[in-house]
């Protein structure tokens, strides 16, 4: 084994009576081993940050996508709300022109047209 570094220079020399008595392995100390170590694990790292930037930008689209929806939903949620209210308006001076028009007798068709209007407030928001 040619224990040499870059460079030359030796490897350090272990601490007496330290765990790491042991010499360290070729593959650790040999630029030719430890450079094409080196060159994987670089190549590796440059892989992961990529996958990691895609999936931060992913991560953001995502959001803005969330944002986007959010707002056209409340404002839709808006627009449902105005119609249920002008169909109620409409459906309270319907009543009551049906209920001026009717002859007292008809209860049934202004029982039916009360559970509508009652119906009409529940519609989920």
């Amino acid at each position: 084994l040619g224990l040499s570094l870059r460079g030359g220079a030796p490897p350090p020399a272990p601490v007496p009576g330290s765990e790491d008595d042991l010499p360290l392995p070729a593959w650790m100390i040999e630029m030719p081993f430890l450079s094409p170590l080196l060159v994987a694990y670089d190549a590796q790292l440059a892989q992961l940050e990529e996958a990691h930037a895609d999936a931060e930008q992913r991560a953001a689209d995502g959001a803005h996508s969330a944002s986007a929806l959010a707002a056209e939903n409340d404002e839709l949620r808006a627009q449902l709300a105005a119609a249920l209210a002008v169909a109620a308006e409409r459906a309270s001076a319907w009543h009551a022109a049906e209920a001026a028009a009717q002859p007292r007798g008809s209860a049934e068709a202004s029982d039916d047209v009360l559970e509508l209007e009652e119906r009409l407030p529940r519609l989920p928001p």
